[in-house]
């Protein structure tokens, strides 16, 4: 069963058209340059990358994006626009080059969500390739308490 919105499954669709998007962010912040062991080839970076490079190749509505913390020169999320399906590793290698225009640290990209919030912006899932903890409450470089629970 293939849903008028593209939705697989009579179930998870809810009639809206194309409205949906699917939203993944990969940290790419300073900590996810550890690797699991000594001998790992990857870093927790490039396999975010590259997962999230993987959802986007078997989905045609897919948005990417490269997080970290946000400073007063740098934002806190950025687009991926690069995509060469033929040369994967090189597209991990750009990627990790956004991360200059973002800060050091890992910080959950809220201000992109409360602008989906404020324009209505319909997506059905958002994935996220982190090391960070989610804590219910923190509070961010804006000064303000925000929860992950808002969202």
């Amino acid at each position: 069963f293939q849903a008028e919105d593209g939705i697989r499954g009579p179930l998870w669709s809810r009639g809206l058209g194309d409205v949906y998007k699917r939203q993944v962010f990969t940290d790419i912040s300073k900590s996810m340059d550890r690797r699991e062991k000594k001998k790992s080839v990857f870093t927790y970076k490039e396999l975010g990358i590259f997962l999230s490079l993987l959802l986007r190749s078997s989905c045609s509505d897919c948005e990417n994006y490269a997080f970290s913390s946000a400073d007063k020169e740098k934002a806190g999320f950025l687009p991926i626009t690069t995509f060469d399906k033929e040369n994967w590793l090189e597209n991990v290698k750009k990627i990790e080059e956004l991360g200059k225009n973002l800060g050091d640290n890992t910080e959950f990209p809220f201000a992109y969500f409360d602008n989906a919030i404020d324009t209505k912006k319909s997506f059905d899932m958002f994935v996220i390739f982190s090391d960070m903890i989610m804590w219910e409450e923190k509070l961010y470089s804006d000064g303000k308490k925000k929860s992950v629970n808002q969202i």
